[in-house]
């Protein structure tokens, strides 16, 4: 979106509580500072976070992917400790708003990534035929 102009306004993500609200800090994604609020905290291995871009225009439309990341360790090298995420949200895209034109190799790379690992991750978890069907149909690869 910052590619292409356009500014979500709402922060790209926040920590998530597990007792508490959803929006839990002390983690905080956004290139501004909320006055009042203190979500700058470090990430830490077993911390969850969101990643939720979207581009909202005022009486027109909008749109928002979300997604619910763990934060892994990754690596350590001499300059340091370094994180990683692992997805943790398991549920499709709705295609219907997807215009594949307006995509890069590198994001329908992604997305057939992200939605193979949803239908791996869920498929053994389906006894219906129908909504096993319905997954798979889902997930299929975007193509040009």
């Amino acid at each position: 979106m910052w590619k292409e102009g356009l500014d979500y306004k709402c922060g790209t993500g926040h920590g998530v509580g597990y007792m508490s609200c959803v929006h839990e800090g002390p983690i905080g994604f956004r290139y501004y500072h909320r006055e009042g609020v203190f979500d700058d905290g470090q990430l830490a291995p077993g911390h969850i976070i969101t990643i939720e871009p979207g581009v909202y225009k005022a009486h027109k439309h909008g749109i928002r992917l979300e997604n619910d990341l763990l934060v892994v360790p990754a690596y350590e090298t001499d300059d340091g400790i370094f994180y990683g995420f692992e997805t943790i949200t398991y549920a499709p895209y709705d295609r219907r708003g997807i215009d594949v034109s307006m995509l890069t190799d590198k994001e329908i790379k992604w997305f057939n990534d992200y939605s193979k690992m949803v239908e791996e991750k869920l498929s053994p978890l389906i006894d219906d035929p129908e909504l096993l069907s319905y997954l798979k149909k889902q997930c299929e690869p975007l193509t040009r």
